[in-house]
């Protein structure tokens, strides 16, 4: 199995990182290059995968559309691609799916099961049948079946997506298994549908799934990059 050479980091919104989809990368010293808005997209030459964290815009917005070119191009040239919440929104909309107002914003913690395809899926080897995460997104990603995409739902919660593959190497995560403790206060104050509810609560039922969520988080990056390593 041949060496990542280094991963490009899309990353819309600049308070909001990879958060625990990053350990496994540092862990194997893999370089990681980090691609705001405000600067120029990555030359997919020189990388190996490509990640797409979250944010609070939508992926319809204009400027988003430098981003979703990059993960269009790295899809159409079958380089890896994991998209995290509106990373993952984006994926549905390089490959041409519709991204819409989702029928229930979901906010706080959810629950998503995996279908056949989850429970087969490279990216979610490891990964239980039926688990608690962590969802703060407007958006949903419309599996129109009018529409031919070469896609498979691994996983839905809520009425939506939860987990996506496109082609070959392109995956979608839709929830936030990936969001570190440190954070969560962070998003409690400055996330309009979680200031709203009750902090204390909050935090205390993450602190009780963190160990949960950072392990599934974590086992996904692995695997992620177990697919990346394949196809060098």
């Amino acid at each position: 199995m041949k060496t990542i050479r280094r991963i490009a980091h899309l990353q819309p919104f600049e308070p909001v990182g990879l958060g625990h989809y990053q350990d496994p990368i540092n862990e194997a010293q893999i370089p990681l290059d980090v691609f705001t808005l405000d600067g120029d997209m990555p030359n997919l030459d020189h990388y190996d995968a490509v990640a797409m964290s979250g944010g609070p815009q939508s992926v319809n917005d204009a400027e988003l559309e430098p981003m979703v070119d990059a993960v269009r191009e790295a899809h159409n040239r079958e380089i890896p691609v994991l998209g995290s919440c509106l990373g993952g929104q984006a994926i549905g909309k390089a490959i041409g799916m519709r991204v819409v107002d989702a029928t229930r914003h979901e906010y706080g913690f959810g629950r998503v099961r995996l279908t056949d395809d989850g429970r087969t899926s490279k990216l979610l080897q490891g990964v239980p049948d039926i688990f608690g995460t962590f969802q703060a997104h407007n958006e949903m990603i419309l599996n129109d079946p009018k529409t031919q995409h070469d896609i498979k739902v691994l996983a839905e919660g809520g009425g939506m997506i939860q987990s996506m593959q496109a082609g070959e190497t392109s995956f979608v995560m839709q929830s936030h298994p990936e969001l570190p403790l440190a954070d969560v206060n962070d998003w409690a104050d400055n996330v309009p549908q979680l200031t709203v509810m009750n902090r204390q609560i909050l935090y205390q039922r993450f602190v009780l799934a963190y160990p949960r969520h950072r392990h599934i988080a974590q086992t996904i990056m692995r695997n992620f990059l177990d697919i990346v390593a394949e196809r060098r």
